[in-house]
């Protein structure tokens, strides 16, 4: 997860094929990422023209090219994913060197000379030079110590003392608290352009004020309008561990009071709208959670699964906070021009791939 410097030294079968390993968001369920648009793009357009803008950065039909050409043939059938795959790598990309810039996190110098000395044995055992290695990655030294400064920050974050305060400050994160809660999701995924997300918003703030006015039940809402498999049951997902739910979901739902209207909420899935209706109280003690039938986890595993999310978070929302993601001839949302990032990301995230089983996942 986000290690991609590790990812893109360990071997030239993975420089041959980029991802960017960013494997929570499409682990869960496939992104909404601009793949059709860019496929046609791809036919008709001249080579310069740019398929995706993002924080002012264009990524082009040459770009693209440049990177297919390194890859094995793909049938017919495969190609629409793979161009699809090659344009969410390079927004991932682009949103961690936006990250790096906008909270100046600087890489650890040893982390930052082991994974140089990497990249010369690499490069060395291919006969090419670490700069050829580098291009062939999509990467130069700047980029690099951005992504070893991105790492450094990850690890931070994710270190034991912030895990354990985790679990000290939401103990019923960890307990076996069970809460029942109805939703209504609008979905606007995070490679989609800017634009679309906030219109979802915007939906997601009108429905909110009609069901608030009375003027319509937040079953009927979610009956006519939510995205989610769960319309067809008023919206209503039953009962539900924390750590099945996406993070930003979750916390919001955990701490809302019985019968109060929450949101709009943004998750990776699109906005949501969430009604708790029921509780079951914990044991009051942190102790291990099932996470899947065949997967358990202890607190201090879980939390860190979490903490990781929150990373993960904090960078797909800049699509539609702090940068604009726009497509050829998207017209991207004034609201969305770039705003001041926060001084400090928000401390705890991803989860463990946990419960099987979507229509309860918050999709």
């Amino acid at each position: 997860m986000f290690r991609y410097l590790l990812v893109i030294m360990a071997s030239s079968a993975v420089l041959a094929t980029p991802a960017i390993g960013f494997g929570q968001l499409t682990d869960t369920q496939p992104a909404t990422a601009p793949a059709t648009e860019p496929t046609t793009a791809a036919t008709t357009a001249p080579a310069d023209r740019p398929l995706v803008i993002l924080c002012d950065e264009a990524l082009t039909l040459t770009e693209v090219a440049r990177r297919l050409q390194s890859m094995p043939p793909v049938p017919q059938e495969q190609r629409s994913a793979v161009l699809n795959q090659v344009v969410q790598d390079w927004i991932l990309k682009q949103l961690v060197l936006q990250f790096v810039q906008a909270h100046d996190l600087q890489p650890d110098p040893q982390m930052l000379e082991q994974q140089t000395e990497q990249l010369r044995q690499t490069a060395q055992a291919q006969n090419i030079t670490p700069q050829q290695l580098m291009e062939l990655a999509g990467l130069n030294e700047a980029m690099l110590r951005d992504f070893i400064a991105f790492e450094t920050y990850k690890q931070a974050q994710t270190a034991d003392e912030k895990v354990q305060a985790f679990i000290q400050a939401h103990p019923e994160y960890f307990d076996g608290t069970e809460v029942r809660a109805r939703h209504i999701l609008i979905g606007a995924r995070p490679f989609e352009p800017t634009d679309v997300q906030l219109a979802a918003k915007s939906q997601a703030e009108t429905l909110a004020a009609r069901i608030q006015a009375g003027e319509i039940t937040f079953e009927q809402a979610a009956t006519e309008a939510s995205d989610c498999p769960s319309r067809s049951e008023g919206g209503d997902l039953g009962f539900f561990p924390f750590h099945r739910m996406a993070l930003p979901f979750a916390q919001a739902a955990f701490a809302a009071k019985t019968g109060e209207l929450v949101g709009p909420v943004w998750s990776r899935f699109g906005w949501h709208l969430i009604e708790v209706t029921d509780r079951k109280p914990g044991t009051g003690e942190p102790a291990a959670q099932q996470v899947r039938p065949d997967l358990t986890l202890e607190p201090a595993e879980l939390a860190r699964y979490k903490l990781t999310e929150q990373i993960e978070d904090d960078l797909l929302r800049q699509t539609h906070t702090h940068c604009v993601l726009a497509l050829p001839g998207t017209a991207p949302a004034a609201e969305a021009q770039p705003q001041p990032a926060p001084v400090e990301p928000q401390p705890a995230p991803v989860e463990p791939q946990p419960a099987t089983g979507s229509d309860h996942k918050t999709t």
